[in-house]
């Protein structure tokens, strides 16, 4: 850890200049941490609540401790070795702790204050162990503010996007100076993610495009699939009830492919259990005798058994994600329902790369359990009752995340991603190193 400096910075930052500048001045300085100020100036009495009935046993004074600037912790810089031996951790453990003792009421704004507090409470004549850089290396509250001129976003060393406004979605602020960042990034990405051709995917398209583009389908004339089943779509559903079509993950512009009778169903009629076909360009996810079986790989003709599942990754990799439906999601206001659309996106393309994946659930009904259920894309259930309610959905899943992993010690390596907003674009297994960190 010998002057190993790590620079943090949040997801919704640019950087426009050479990082190594902080770690040059955080070394010189020999001191442990650097903040970086504001532009326009907060104090802690913003985040710091004086709770009745419960007394904090804090270094500093309440009244020094409310007129201290509170510096903005999406950039920062940190001296490893330092942070080791000035044993920063079990400060900050220890004013979590007293926070709950405090009924949670301490602070508000999250895990801000308590990083700040293990610098800013010092008792009297103690020194300080941080320095604070310019305010252009986090120029932020660019996720709200509005009328910054372009010349002077582009003079900062770091922008960051704070606030409800974020530059990705299609209401964001200063969307054209992320944008060519965000290019650039996807340009790197392009040769891992080429197709069955060899070829890189096409570019992302910018939301304005997407949108011109969703117009312009709504008013073609093109003809729409119908659900209405034809009398013999019906009779061949009623020879094979034991297949039925759960997701079909064709081409969506080539239109429905999947039809029963004509390019799926039971290679005998009436005798599930000897599996099924699928031929003509279908391709999708199905219920083959009560069993999650994907058939008709890439669009090629394939007979299927029950449970059959495109290759597994043969490398020791687990996904692991949640899927909560009787905590409310903080962030949304909203309980999750349970409905497959939800995970559709996490399960065809995981499935399809050749990944397995562990979902962990509180609350799902028994049919979705059996019908989506397989080897490759599990449910296993936990008890939210375990632990504190006050844990919202994102910190409660990581005592449970420990546990599946010290269950499982084949597992060789582990990635955790969200449920419901996530699409695998490749299988990772190639490019896994052992104790690395990605």
């Amino acid at each position: 850890l010998e002057r190993a400096v790590v620079i943090y910075l949040d997801a919704d930052t640019i950087v426009q200049a050479d990082l190594a500048e902080l770690r040059k001045q955080l070394l010189a300085s020999k001191k442990t941490i650097g903040f970086v100020a504001r532009e326009s100036p907060v104090k802690m009495d913003k985040f710091l609540n004086k709770p009745k009935g419960c007394s904090a046993q804090l270094g500093a004074s309440w009244k020094s401790l409310i007129k201290l600037p509170a510096y903005n912790v999406g950039v920062f810089a940190v001296n490893l070795q330092r942070w080791k031996e000035q044993r920063v951790v079990e400060r900050v453990e220890e004013l979590v702790t007293q926070h709950n003792r405090c009924g949670g009421k301490l602070w508000v704004g999250g895990s801000q204050p308590p990083l700040l507090l293990a610098f800013l409470n010092l008792k009297q004549g103690e020194p300080e162990d941080y320095i604070v850089f310019d305010s252009a290396w986090n120029y932020g509250d660019l996720g709200w503010r509005k009328n910054i001129g372009t010349s002077k976003l582009k003079s900062k060393k770091v922008l960051h996007w704070n606030g409800n406004k974020k530059p990705w979605n299609s209401d964001g602020l200063y969307r054209d100076v992320w944008l060519p960042h965000r290019q650039g990034f996807d340009s790197l990405l392009k040769p891992y993610s080429a197709g069955d051709t060899g070829s890189p995917s096409p570019p992302q398209q910018s939301p304005e495009k997407k949108k011109e583009k969703s117009k312009s389908k709504k008013k073609s004339k093109e003809p729409t699939t119908t659900t209405t089943l034809s009398p013999e779509e019906l009779a061949a559903r009623a020879a094979c009830p034991s297949v039925e079509l759960l997701d079909e993950w064709g081409d969506p512009s080539a239109g429905q492919k999947c039809v029963m009778g004509k390019t799926y169903g039971c290679p005998e009629a009436g005798d599930g259990s000897a599996g099924m076909y699928a031929k003509g360009g279908c391709y999708g996810l199905f219920s083959v005798s009560g069993k999650a079986t994907v058939c008709g790989h890439k669009g090629k003709a394939q007979s299927c058994t029950p449970g059959t599942m495109p290759p597994a990754a043969d490398c020791g990799l687990m996904v692991m994600t949640t899927y909560f439906t009787t905590k409310k999601d903080w962030q949304r206001g909203k309980f999750a329902k349970a409905t497959y659309s939800k995970i559709q996106k996490l399960y065809n393309s995981t499935v399809t790369n050749g990944l397995t994946v562990s979902v962990l659930y509180d609350s799902l009904p028994e049919d979705f359990i059996e019908k989506y259920g397989s080897d490759r894309f599990r449910f296993v259930k936990v008890d939210l009752g375990e632990f504190d309610k006050r844990y919202g959905v994102n910190d409660v899943r990581y005592f449970f995340f420990e546990r599946l992993v010290q269950q499982n010690a084949d597992w060789k390596s582990v990635f955790i991603v969200d449920a419901f907003d996530v699409r695998s674009g490749m299988n990772p297994c190639p490019g896994i190193q052992p104790g690395k960190i990605y």
